[in-house]
């Protein structure tokens, strides 16, 4: 083995090389995700001293009055460690990992990714990035489908922003923000929905933001005040009353608040 192929491989060249294979790339939280790392071995015999597969997405942070994208792990799983592959061997390594509950939904784009890194002594560490299509939780679905279909409501927007709710997990949370098209119609400038995992089902925190109507909804808003802050839980049992069931629950705590 000569010594130039060592100093390549430590620089990266001619070293192992990783592709993960996902099971499927559209996966409902909650639900299990499985794939296979594939590593074939460089021009030399390297050891691995880890691999792991992580569980990624971004999210918007304001710094020094800019909005710039930070990367959060939502899950971290080592699938080996202490691997030592020859010249061209190929090794395929199982894994697998049930979506954590506070991954943020897909809705506008793709923004989660599997990422698998090996750890090599001395080199460049391979990485391979994988994206997959989150889809709502059951709950989430029925929630999602009672404010769209059954109270009329259209989704502006979905992003990821720096923040934490009490009970919540990491240092972001993801708002959907909802424009009223006829039930509310008149009576709301805009819906913004965050969920939070609950042992039974979702706690749903809205903001709920009063058209200006006369001159004391006009002062309101002037100081701020046309903005009400909401929760209301949903459960398993709920959501499995159905959309409309749901969207009547929703109803009757945003009507208190127009």
């Amino acid at each position: 083995m000569s010594f130039f192929k060592k100093v390549l491989s430590s620089v990266g060249i001619g070293g192992a090389k990783v592709d993960t294979v996902l099971s499927q790339k559209s996966v409902r939280i909650g639900e299990d995700l499985e794939g296979v790392v594939n590593i074939v071995g460089g021009n030399v015999e390297q050891t691995i001293s880890r691999i792991e597969v992580e569980l990624k997405t971004e999210y918007l942070k304001e710094i020094d009055d800019s909005k710039v994208r930070c990367t959060a792990n939502l899950l971290r799983l080592v699938v080996a460690r202490d691997l030592v592959i020859a010249p061209n061997e190929r090794k395929q390594i199982p894994f697998g990992f049930t979506v954590p509950k506070h991954t943020p939904v897909s809705m506008s784009r793709r923004n989660v990714w599997v990422e698998t890194e090996l750890e090599i002594p001395l080199a460049l560490d391979p990485e391979d990035r994988d994206y997959i299509d989150v889809r709502p939780s059951r709950v989430m679905d029925v929630v999602l489908d009672a404010v769209i279909n059954v109270l009329g409501f259209r989704l502006r927007e979905v992003e990821c922003e720096a923040g934490h709710l009490r009970g919540g997990h990491g240092e972001f949370t993801q708002e959907f923000e909802f424009v009223p098209q006829s039930a509310f119609r008149g009576k709301l400038d805009e819906l913004e929905i965050t969920f939070l995992p609950s042992d039974d089902g979702i706690m749903i925190y809205m903001q709920v933001d009063r058209r200006v109507r006369g001159l004391k909804s006009f002062l309101q808003e002037a100081a701020g005040l046309d903005e009400s802050y909401l929760r209301v839980g949903i459960s398993e049992y709920d959501a499995s009353q159905g959309s409309n069931h749901v969207a009547r629950m929703l109803e009757d705590v945003i009507s208190r608040y127009c």
